[in-house]
Formats: C-alpha cells, sequence, structure tokens
C-alpha cells in the first residue's frame, strides 16, 4: 500500500497542447495587429533547401515585420504611418508571392516571456513561410 501511495504522488499529468490556427496574410493591413499587438516573437518556421536569394528575402521580410512591430506603438497615434506601414508590408508580401512564398500568422496570448515561478505573460507573434502552391486557384 506504501508503494502504491507513492506511486500515485508521483504521477505527472500529460502537458497540455494548444493549437493556434495561422491564417494567410496577404496584405499589410491583414498581418498589421500580429505585428502592433505582440510583445515577443516565436521563431519563424520557413521551407527547407532555400536558395541563397531565398533565404535573403525571407530573412529580409522577417527581420522588416519585427521592425515595423518594434515602432508600431511609436506610430499608432497616426493613422497615416499606420497605413504607410500597412503599405510597406503589403509591398513584402507581394514580393515573397512573386517569389512563389507565403506567409501565414497569428498570435499566442498569455506567453511566457521570462521564466522562473511568475513568469511575465505577453502576446507573441508566430511566422510560418511556406512555398505557396502556384496551381491552385486563386480568390478575389
Amino acid at each position: 500500500m506504501q508503494v502504491d501511495r507513492i506511486i500515485d504522488v508521483g504521477t505527472v499529468d500529460e502537458p497540455e497542447f494548444e493549437v493556434v490556427i495561422l491564417r494567410h496574410m496577404k496584405t499589410g493591413r491583414d498581418l498589421w495587429p500580429n505585428l502592433s499587438g505582440c510583445l515577443g516573437w516565436l521563431e519563424h518556421d520557413e521551407p527547407e533547401e532555400c536558395t541563397d536569394e531565398e533565404q535573403e528575402l525571407i530573412d529580409s521580410a522577417v527581420q522588416s515585420f519585427r521592425d515595423w512591430s518594434d515602432i508600431s506603438g511609436d506610430i499608432e497615434f497616426s493613422r497615416s504611418s499606420v497605413r504607410d506601414a500597412q503599405r510597406s508590408i503589403t509591398s513584402i508580401l507581394e514580393e515573397l508571392a512573386e517569389k512563389g512564398f507565403a506567409l501565414y500568422s497569428a498570435t499566442k496570448d498569455d506567453y511566457p516571456l521570462t521564466g522562473g515561478p511568475s513568469p511575465i505573460l505577453g502576446t507573441v507573434a508566430i511566422f510560418r513561410i511556406t512555398r505557396a502552391d502556384l496551381t491552385a486557384p486563386t480568390s478575389s
């Protein structure tokens, strides 16, 4: 009986997994809420076996998204500045699409930004860049 009690006390619940639905981002207006509302970034996911040119394009795009996110709090007060940011992001997304890539993104709330027993929680952005299926029909 004592062994059974010890074993019962020592059991660990299975970790909980949460599914985050990523949306296809086609314009800066689609992506802006993810960029302006996040405090951090999860490591982005990208296709394997990219050429050097493709890798530079992806790296540049992700860095631009992070830069816009970093200054989003400073420009949110100006509607015209937000529109300029959205146009710039749309241009980046169009360049990715021209090279056969698509961006999917979402945010995750209450993500631990720091460790320890009382972590600071915040919203983080998630990016996934995939090769676009150019044979699939497009909708307008």
